[in-house]
């Protein structure tokens, strides 16, 4: 059923949580407060619909314009239904479609209508949360607040450089090297899409670890001996989380073929591929 599928998404997210392999996802905290059983409220709606909160709070306060109870009824055509998500009409009461909003009966409306918006969802982040249950105990997730959970299953969209080259091997060159610096520079001129582009690239993911120790495998940089290196673009091992990188000559020819790899290559070597096994044989431990 389909509520099966949001209790599968639910241990999806639990299984993420025990191996730190980030989700790409951005989800509104309505998602993540009830999956920790917090209360949510008008903040996380405005988060997911702010036309339709604002729309509520200038109904609530619209006696501050001057609108009373005779000239309400001009102004306002509204009965007690409201909108889902799909843009679907359901009724706040029974018999709201016959029901007019009215001056002295506009709070109820409101109070209504963000009410039933607020828990729209409630029967599908039920299911996600016995999902997470599943594999992360109920009684765990209540000591962490929404955005600890947030962090664990999604981690952060932020790609940091200074983290990313604490993490790296090298293999065949080192931080010194003129080619090396440019490399690095590079990526600190990126701009996020750029990181996560190259993430992907290089470890099929888009998101790093929180910090160094989360980590399964080195970054890994080796230098490529082809030349002349600027005819080159640089390699990457997606299962070995390594690139092959030529010894360009300058920053630009660096960026520009990080660039054209980056959101050119989308395929991954296997590890049965004459290159996988080739990747597979190399001796990350080795200087030369």
């Amino acid at each position: 059923t389909r509520l099966d599928m949001y209790s599968f998404v639910g241990k999806i997210f639990g299984i993420t949580v025990r191996s730190q392999d980030y989700l790409s996802l951005t989800l509104p905290s309505i998602v993540w407060k009830v999956l920790c059983g917090e209360e949510v409220g008008i903040d996380d709606l405005e988060a997911i619909d702010v036309s339709f909160v604002k729309s509520m709070e200038s109904i609530r306060r619209i006696d501050a314009e001057g609108v009373n109870e005779e000239n309400f009824g001009d102004i306002i055509f509204e009965t007690f239904e409201t909108l889902r998500s799909d843009d679907e009409k359901v009724e706040l009461v029974e018999g709201g479609s016959l029901r007019d909003v009215t001056f002295s009966n506009r709070h109820e409306y409101t109070d209504l209508a963000v009410k039933f918006r607020l828990h729209e969802f409630d029967d599908m982040l039920e299911a996600m949360r016995r999902g997470f249950a599943c594999i992360v105990p109920q009684r765990q997730l209540c000591l962490f607040t929404w955005e600890e959970v947030s962090q664990m299953v999604v981690g952060s969209p932020t790609i940091d450089v200074a983290l990313l080259k604490s993490a790296t091997e090298y293999s065949g060159c080192s931080p010194d090297d003129k080619h090396v610096k440019f490399f690095w520079q590079a990526l600190k001129e990126f701009n996020q899409e750029e990181r996560a582009a190259f993430l992907r690239f290089t470890w099929s993911r888009t998101r790093l670890p929180l910090n160094k120790e989360g980590f399964s495998q080195r970054f890994k940089l080796q230098s490529c001996h082809l030349s002349p290196p600027d005819d080159y673009y640089p390699v990457a091992h997606t299962c070995f989380f390594s690139l092959e990188l030529p010894a360009y000559s300058t920053l630009e020819i660096t960026k520009d073929k990080l660039r054209y790899a980056v959101y050119n290559c989308m395929a991954i070597d296997g590890d049965d591929t004459e290159v996988g096994i080739a990747a597979g044989a190399m001796g990350w431990d080795d200087d030369e």
